[in-house]
């Protein structure tokens, strides 16, 4: 068999350097399973349309079938294979003989790797949708842990109300099921059509049965265009933006576990596996978990702009540019399952020691005014009257319990009564009873409701 399956055309050898430069087998052994289910689809499609015998096709799906059970691991891979597909179909004719040369009939190596492309994909992004999921109930878990511990909730980075831990934590998990959502949607649209049958652009002149084809590897349909059906890679765009919209969701956890375990916070410590220590300065506890989380998110966000750069000025249909799309996302579903890994692991482990606000903490000057526009003050005037109590107290080096019961009467009669529930955090945060607040009864609907899209998200990848 000749080295390179184009090679009637094109004898001469290639120059070694573009050689090495074009070759795509070690990224593409990702795909090494994907491309034997496309090929035995497309094996019975050659024996239904009897382009093959009924021995021939035996002969074939049997070495496929084994292939497929060894593994890539135990693949015996050349330095002279072009690509992953061409190392296959040379195993194929090898241990078949002249039937392995009719199995590229009616098929180019453009729809076969778009279909191995899509049955990947989908494949990744159940597995990313999987460990979203368990991401999300860990920090369900921690939640439920916290209790009726409060923090200070924070904008700008500043102190801004009380809050429940379990509330902020909840925010967290909510993100992770949005994440699970788009991954379960990307798996659906790398099925919904299958390109096998598109040949190289035009579609096959043979007569194989594309729709039973896409109804075996368990897609809904055949593309309706040939064309787009080997030039299409949204599927492999979708998959990388909710990779990096995950790992942008837990860099931002990861970014407040590495402030909160600073001592200037003194709100979490990491437990020591994922933790590491300083060549240099024995006291240290690093959290480098979180910092690589945080960087690989980075990471995960140029992938996805490779992906969409590889795209943005591809004429139709197939252009070798293509062979490019696949590194990033490798990389993109790779990072994003470990980070999603670890971060369910640094959260179950670590232990939240919040610092609670204190009676009349400043944090509370949003329930002062509330108060007074119940008792039928404009909010601007009694946002500006707790503005002057807040500059007031501030001045004395302190908190509103450093304000006597007569200076909050002088900034407003209506403060004579219930002072005392209102400079109480616990009293505070019960006031906050909207749906989606941090009101101890709002919390607990929040923690059955995400049990609930839990058992949702269990079901959908169930099926």
């Amino acid at each position: 068999m000749a080295d390179k399956l184009w090679s009637g055309r094109l004898p001469a050898q290639l120059d070694p350097r573009f050689e090495a430069f074009s070759c795509s087998l070690p990224a593409d052994l990702h795909l090494f399973e994907h491309d034997l289910i496309g090929t035995m689809a497309h094996v019975r499609a050659l024996a239904g349309a009897s382009l093959l015998q009924p021995k021939e096709a035996a002969a074939l799906l049997a070495v496929l079938e084994e292939l497929r059970a060894a593994g890539a691991e135990s693949f015996p891979w050349s330095e002279a294979d072009e690509d992953l597909h061409a190392a296959i179909e040379r195993v194929v004719v090898e241990r078949v003989g002249e039937a392995g040369l009719r199995l590229h009939t009616g098929r180019s190596r453009n729809d076969q790797v778009a279909t191995a492309s899509h049955l990947y994909a989908h494949q990744a992004a159940i597995s990313l949708a999987q460990g979203a999921r368990d991401f999300a109930q860990a920090v369900l878990d921690k939640a439920k842990a916290a209790g009726d511990q409060l923090i200070v909730g924070m904008t700008h980075l500043q102190p801004a109300q009380p809050v429940l831990l379990a509330h902020h934590l909840l925010a967290y998990s909510w993100m992770a099921t949005r994440d699970a959502d788009r991954f379960l949607a990307a798996a659906a649209h790398a099925k919904q059509a299958s390109p096998l049958g598109a040949g190289a652009l035009a579609g096959t002149g043979f007569a194989l049965d594309s729709i039973e084809c896409a109804t075996e590897m368990g897609f809904d349909a055949p593309y309706p265009n040939s064309i787009d059906a080997v030039s299409d890679r949204d599927y492999l765009a979708e998959l990388a933006f909710a990779c990096a919209l995950a790992t942008s969701h837990l860099s931002r956890l990861a970014e407040e576990l590495i402030l909160w375990s600073h001592p200037a916070f003194g709100q979490v410590r990491l437990a020591d596996p994922f933790v590491t220590g300083s060549s240099m300065m024995p006291q240290k506890r690093n959290p480098d978990s979180a910092e690589l989380v945080r960087a690989k998110s980075g990471t995960v966000i140029g992938d996805l702009t490779t992906v969409l750069t590889v795209l943005k000025a591809l004429p139709l249909a197939y252009m070798r540019d293509l062979q490019e799309d696949k590194p990033a996302l490798y990389r993109a579903v790779s990072a994003t399952e470990d980070s999603l890994r670890i971060m369910a692991g640094v959260v179950a482990t670590a232990t939240f020691l919040p610092v609670e606000p204190v009676y009349g903490d400043l944090t509370l000057a949003t329930e002062l005014a509330d108060h007074l526009v119940r008792g039928g003050v404009p909010f601007r005037k009694a946002h500006a009257i707790v503005g002057q109590l807040s500059a007031t107290a501030e001045e004395l080096g302190g908190n509103f319990g450093r304000l006597t019961r007569a200076e909050f009467r002088q900034a407003s009669p209506l403060f004579s009564d219930q002072l005392d529930r209102l400079l109480d955090p616990r009293q505070a945060i019960r006031a906050h009873s909207a749906i989606g607040g941090t009101a101890p009864e709002r919390v607990q609907e929040q923690m059955d409701q995400l049990s609930s899209v839990l058992q949702g998200l269990d079901r959908a990848l169930a099926s």
